[in-house]
Order: structure tokens, then C-alpha cells, then sequence
């Protein structure tokens, strides 16, 4: 008997202590589940839905673009390991609400290596939380800077466009993304080709079809890894290495000298009047276009002192916004194509002007292709 009733008790200690257990443990599966939910739903492009973690029910909340977007969400929701069931509690959205787009309703994303900088603006404080959990759980707790401030009438797909951004920029060695209304614009590089197509791909499928994307990557060849490591060898010897110093300045002084010797009014006037062309909505170099810029490299060269203005421009085609953007993409493709040719990226300053103070007439198409340029200002 006695030891029916020391047995009874060490059961139900037992029976306690896993009870308690699973009070401490349940907070931090659900918010488990809540992250893993919210990141297979941001890879979809499916964020605007809202997570609730009951047990491991999940509720949805929130308004979806469509009848077929919401069972999209639903069907990926069920999908995610640990989800015992769904329960569906959004609404479709109205066409009021899918016409709102506000241009002033901006966020941006830097991302540098593992880094990821999220500033701007959000509808709510729970899209805030979300977007930010995003990143933390996608990139690492202690790689993420967020300074977004809540701010209402975002457009709608708002908390979607910018989680599927956040979540596919992941294979770009650097980027920016800027989104601003509808229009979602993308700049940075990638080792492979392989990464830019894949990005453009899953983007173009995940982000709300009411969204324009932009996209200018720039594709870093490994001459290109190498160029930069040689950069930074030249302007940091290491210690020991004063002979190999020495005879790099000596070499440089000469250069230097012979430049200031050879600058005449020729290589000045090669400067002025060559220009990049572009193709329509593109910020890549063309064959011709880095066969101009071995020519203005060339002309530089020989005018050691002088500084130039990379001047991008577009035509009118698209927002002011987006044009801007672009005019600044080209005048960074400009600059880095002037890079490769030898020069050094402290002589150029890359500006864009966006579809302002274009020479040719936006009204024919010969004018527009004008337009799409890039212009080498010498400044001294």
C-alpha cells in the first residue's frame, strides 16, 4: 500500500513538471512556427496575410489582393512542418483599396554581405514586427538595422512587395532596393549570372502583380574581384613591403609627370563629346558603349589631374521617379566601365539627372534613344 501511494505521487510530480514544461516551452514553439510561417509566406509573395499562432493552429488575418491570392496563402500555410491546422479569417480586398498608391510611402533596403539595413515606412506596427523577424530569421539576429516608422494608407500588397524583396535579394553580393508607390527598384551585384535571372524570375511570379520592378545587377566577373583586390594591395602595403612602397610612389610620380606633359586640348575635347548609349529601360554597358569608354579612358590618362562628372540621363518614358532612379543606375555603369579601363573610381563622380537637360526631342523615337545616355563633364 505504501508503495501504491509513493508511486501515485512521483507520477503525478511527474505528470506536473512536463505540464509546466510544456506552459514554458509553448511561447517559444509558436513563435517558432509564427517566423516559419511568415517566412514561407513571404517566399511566395503572400505577406499581407496576418499570423496568429494558436498551439500550433494557425489563424490568418488580413486582406488579400484576391479569392485565389487568400487560398494561396491558406494552401502554403498547411504546408509549413509543425502546422496542425489553418483557420481562415481574411477578406479579399476592395477595389478601393487596390487602386491606392501613394509615391511619398517609401522603403529602402541595403544589403552588404550579410548586413541588412531596412529603413522607411510600414502600414502597422504589426507589418514592422513581421518584416523585421523576416530579416532576422532570413539573415541572422545581429545582422539586421531597422529604423522603419509606422505610417498608414500604404498601398495595398505594401508588408508583401517589401518581405518578397527582403527575402530574394539574399544571393546578391550588395543591393539596393528602393520602393516607392508600386514601383520597386533594384541595384547591385552578383558573382553569376545564374543569381540576377533566378532573382528577376522569382520576383516577377511572388510580387504583386500591380507592382513594376526594376532591376540593374551588375554581373562581377572574377576580373573584376581581382582588379579590386590589386586596388587595395597598392593603397595598403603591408608592413615590411617599404621597398615595394617606394617604388610604387616613384612610379606614380612618374606617370604623373608624363601625364601632366602629354594633357592637351584633343584629349579634353575626346572627353566632352563622347557619350554611352543605353538600351530602353537598361543600365548595361553595350559593346560599343565599352568601346567608347576605352577611348575616354585613353584621353584621361594623359590629364592625370583631372576630375570628371559621369552624367546619366534618361528619356521621358515612365514615372520621374523611376527615371531618376535609372539615370543614376547609368551613371554608375558609366563610372565602373571607366574602372575597368584603368582609371580611378576617386576622379569620377557618377550623378544622374534623370530626364532632365536631354538634348533630343522626347516626342520622336530618335530623340528618346538620344536621351538614353551617359555625358563625361571634365571638373578640372
Amino acid at each position: 500500500m505504501k508503495k501504491t501511494i509513493i508511486t501515485l505521487a512521483a507520477l503525478a510530480a511527474l505528470i506536473y513538471a512536463v505540464s509546466a514544461g510544456m506552459q514554458w516551452l509553448t511561447p517559444r514553439v509558436e513563435a517558432d512556427l509564427t517566423d516559419r510561417v511568415n517566412v514561407a509566406l513571404a517566399e511566395q509573395g503572400l505577406l499581407y496575410a496576418n499570423v496568429t499562432t494558436q498551439g500550433r493552429v494557425i489563424v490568418l488575418t488580413g486582406t488579400a489582393p484576391s479569392e485565389e491570392s487568400k487560398n494561396k496563402a491558406i494552401a502554403a500555410t498547411a504546408r509549413v512542418f509543425g502546422v496542425a491546422d489553418v483557420k481562415d479569417e481574411m477578406v479579399v480586398s476592395s477595389e478601393e483599396n487596390k487602386a491606392k498608391a501613394s509615391k511619398t510611402y517609401a522603403l529602402t533596403i541595403k544589403k552588404t554581405d550579410k548586413n541588412i539595413e531596412i529603413s522607411g515606412q510600414v502600414d502597422s506596427e504589426q507589418s514592422k514586427n513581421v518584416i523585421e523577424r523576416i530579416a532576422a530569421t532570413h539573415y541572422g539576429e545581429g545582422n539586421v538595422s531597422s529604423s522603419l516608422v509606422v505610417k498608414e494608407d500604404a498601398p495595398s500588397g505594401w508588408r508583401s512587395a517589401v518581405g518578397t524583396v527582403l527575402f530574394n535579394i539574399v544571393n546578391l553580393e550588395a543591393a539596393e532596393a528602393k520602393i516607392a508607390g508600386r514601383e520597386i527598384m533594384i541595384s547591385g551585384t552578383a558573382l553569376d549570372e545564374m543569381y540576377n535571372t533566378q532573382l528577376s524570375e522569382n520576383l516577377g511570379v511572388a510580387l504583386p502583380k500591380e507592382y513594376k520592378l526594376a532591376l540593374a545587377v551588375e554581373i562581377m566577373s572574377p576580373t573584376d574581384v581581382e582588379t579590386a583586390e590589386k586596388d587595395m594591395k597598392d593603397i595598403a602595403p603591408a608592413a615590411g613591403e617599404e621597398g615595394k612602397a617606394e617604388a610604387m610612389l616613384t612610379s606614380t610620380l612618374n606617370r604623373v609627370k608624363k601625364a601632366f606633359e602629354t594633357c592637351d586640348e584633343n584629349a579634353m575635347n575626346t572627353v566632352k563629346t563622347s557619350s554611352l548609349y543605353f538600351g530602353f529601360d537598361r543600365a548595361e554597358v553595350t559593346k560599343e558603349g565599352n568601346a567608347t569608354a576605352k577611348i575616354v579612358a585613353e584621353a584621361l590618362e594623359t590629364c592625370a589631374s583631372t576630375t570628371v562628372e559621369v552624367a546619366g540621363y534618361t528619356d521621358t518614358t515612365g514615372s520621374q521617379l523611376y527615371n531618376q532612379w535609372l539615370s543614376e543606375q547609368r551613371a554608375e555603369a558609366g563610372t565602373r566601365a571607366l574602372v575597368r579601363q584603368g582609371i580611378k573610381r576617386t576622379r569620377l563622380t557618377p550623378k544622374g539627372y534623370g530626364e532632365t537637360s536631354t538634348p533630343g526631342n522626347n516626342a520622336t523615337k530618335e530623340g528618346r534613344a538620344q536621351n538614353r545616355r551617359v555625358d563625361f563633364i571634365p571638373q578640372s
